[in-house]
């Protein structure tokens, strides 16, 4: 049969409701046979998660639907109570913006020309596209591998342009739209399921932070509230961790309590102090260990000996592989050694004891440390 006949007779099958089920049916085989593609898709979203980036979600018509549906999913049905939400935007919701850029310039540029605010090196880009050679879709892809981003294609007809520029892409043969773009919204919930376990069952990064020396000013054991000052940088610091997941836990001996010095409970309120001047800036810590005891005591919780990291670890399912310390004291980079951390030492004066990984002026620049080594 030419190849204009068998074209024209599948889509008249379309037309009629066993035939429409029928191609559908194909395509979801299609799919079965994709699994491999599919599940490196969701350890590519997921990977990018764990570094903070983001999932940009774009396509036209029918697709620009499947689009705000897919970021939809990402952002709301993978969420996982008590981890960082995953961060996903459709490029194709904003009417102002899209037809500023059309009018202005063309309808070629209408994804592109929003990548350009917001595109960062580690983000992924989802193009869909039924035919895979709308050419805004092409330009955004384009674009977005120049500048480090990995590209994904969703795309029907036999893959078309989009199935040899992104990185990894689904392909399906049915030249039907309305097949395809059912197809490709199942896609969409498989990977938002997927996305949803992986978090669900991911260990958490964390910082462990020093108290005194570190987070605030090391005064002669810290007897009261009044005593207990930030350095000016710190909320900044904390927060810039808070936002992109970090678990933040200050580990910190005090045998202030030991030696009389103060008390358990002003101790609390020194601390309760700590979190309410880091909550006016919008930062917090998620848990706070202590050692009350005296160093001649030999407890076991007492840096640099590790029980308290441990605790915490198995308190908020940690990857201590994946986790930093950072301190100003010897036995803050000891502790952090001894438990598989990376090492941070902030402050003037380097260890001659125990080497640290990395060296920082202070807190806010071993956060700046941090992130850059994550990205």
């Amino acid at each position: 049969m030419p190849v204009m006949q068998s074209y024209i007779k599948g889509l008249q099958e379309c037309l009629t409701i066993q035939g429409y089920i029928k191609g559908l049916h194909q395509c979801l085989d299609e799919l079965s046979q994709q699994e491999q593609t599919i599940s490196g898709i969701a350890d590519i979203i997921f990977a990018s998660y764990k570094k903070g980036r983001q999932t940009f979600v774009m396509g036209n018509g029918g697709s620009a639907s499947t689009a705000s549906h897919c970021a939809l999913g990402f952002e709301k049905q993978s969420q996982v109570e008590g981890k960082p939400r995953l961060k996903s935007k459709s490029l194709t919701d904003n009417i102002g913006l899209l037809t500023a850029w059309a009018n202005d310039v063309n309808y070629d540029s209408v994804f592109i020309e929003q990548l350009k605010n917001e595109l960062e090196k580690g983000d992924v880009v989802i193009g869909i596209s039924a035919s895979g050679n709308s050419p805004n879709i092409l330009q955004a892809t384009q674009y977005s591998k120049a500048k480090g981003a990995i590209t994904i294609g969703f795309t029907g007809f036999g893959g078309g342009r989009l199935r040899q520029l992104a990185d990894e892409c689904i392909v399906l043969s049915s030249r039907d739209y309305g097949q395809v773009e059912d197809a490709h919204l199942a896609v969409t919930h498989i990977l938002s399921g997927m996305l949803k376990e992986k978090i669900a069952n991911s260990l958490n990064k964390a910082v462990f932070i020093d108290r005194d020396g570190t987070i605030a000013k090391d005064v002669h054991y810290c007897r009261r509230p009044e005593d207990f000052v930030l350095f000016h940088n710190t909320a900044k610091a904390i927060k810039m961790l808070n936002q992109t997941g970090f678990k933040v836990i200050v580990i910190t001996n005090q045998s202030a309590v030991a030696r009389g010095y103060t008390t358990e409970k002003t101790l609390s309120k020194i601390h309760q102090k700590m979190e309410e001047e880091l909550a006016k800036e919008g930062a917090w810590v998620d848990g706070i260990y202590y050692c009350p005891h005296h160093p001649d005591d030999n407890c076991e919780c007492r840096k640099p000996k590790p029980k308290l990291v441990l605790e915490a670890a198995r308190d908020f399912n940690i990857d201590l592989k994946e986790s930093f310390v950072v301190g100003d004291l010897w036995m803050d980079i000891d502790l952090g050694k001894k438990v598989g951390c990376k090492t941070i030492l902030v402050g003037n004066s380097p260890s001659s004891e125990v080497k640290a990984d990395n060296t920082a002026l202070d807190l806010l620049e071993a956060a700046r440390t941090i992130l850059k080594k994550e990205a």
